[in-house]
C-alpha cells in the first residue's frame, strides 16, 4: 500500500507542472568574431606577439644592452620565441657598437634553433669581433642551429672522445676492431 501511496503523491505533485505550457527554449547569441587589423575575423589570439605588440622587438632589441645579465638573458630568450619576427632586429643588433647587445643578440639567434639559420652568414663575421665574448655567444649560436639542423632529419650529433662529430653515429659504446690477446693461464 506505501508504493502506491508514494506514486499518487508524487503523481499528485508532477501534474501542476506537466500542465503549464512550456516556454520556449533561450535563444543563444553568439557574439561576432573579433576583428584584427590585416586579418579580417581573426581574433587577436591568433597572431604573434610581436604582431598585437609593435613595441615589444624594439623594447627587447634596446634590452639586450641591459647592464644586467640577466636582464639580457630574459631579452634574449622572449626575442628568440618570437622566432622570424625578431629575425631582421637580431641580425641588425650584431652590428651594434655595445659589446654586450651583439653578444646577446649572437645567444638568442642561437636560442632559436633553424629558425636562426639565415643568420648564419652574419655570425659568421662576428666570429672575428675583437671581444671575446662575443665570439663565444656567436660560435655557441652556430653550434645550436647546426646542431638543431642535424636533429631535424633523424640525426644526432655526438662528440666522440677524440676527434670532431660524428652526424648519426650510433649510441654504443666503441667496441675495438682487433682482438684483444689473451693472457696465457700460468698455473
Amino acid at each position: 500500500m506505501r508504493p502506491l501511496l508514494i506514486a499518487l503523491t508524487l503523481l499528485v505533485l508532477a501534474l501542476p507542472a506537466l500542465a503549464s505550457p512550456q516556454d520556449p527554449p533561450p535563444k543563444v547569441s553568439v557574439p561576432p568574431p573579433l576583428s584584427t587589423p590585416g586579418f579580417p575575423g581573426a581574433p587577436d589570439f591568433a597572431r604573434s606577439a610581436a604582431q598585437q605588440f609593435k613595441d615589444l622587438v624594439p623594447t627587447l632589441i634596446e634590452a639586450l644592452k641591459d647592464t644586467d645579465a640577466e636582464v639580457r638573458q630574459n631579452s634574449a630568450i622572449a626575442l628568440a620565441t618570437l622566432g622570424h619576427d625578431a629575425l631582421a632586429p637580431l641580425k641588425e643588433a650584431l652590428k651594434d657598437a655595445n659589446k654586450e647587445k651583439r653578444a646577446s643578440a649572437a645567444y638568442a639567434l642561437g636560442q632559436m634553433g633553424t629558425t636562426g639559420r639565415e643568420a648564419v652568414p652574419d655570425l659568421l663575421k662576428v666570429m672575428k669581433d675583437e671581444e671575446a665574448i662575443v665570439r663565444r655567444a656567436a660560435s655557441q649560436a652556430i653550434s645550436r642551429i647546426v646542431a638543431n639542423e642535424g636533429s631535424m632529419y633523424g640525426f644526432q650529433m655526438i662528440t666522440p672522445r677524440i676527434g670532431p662529430p660524428i652526424r648519426g653515429a650510433p649510441l654504443l659504446p666503441s667496441i675495438p676492431l682487433e682482438p684483444v690477446p689473451s693472457v696465457p693461464d700460468k698455473r
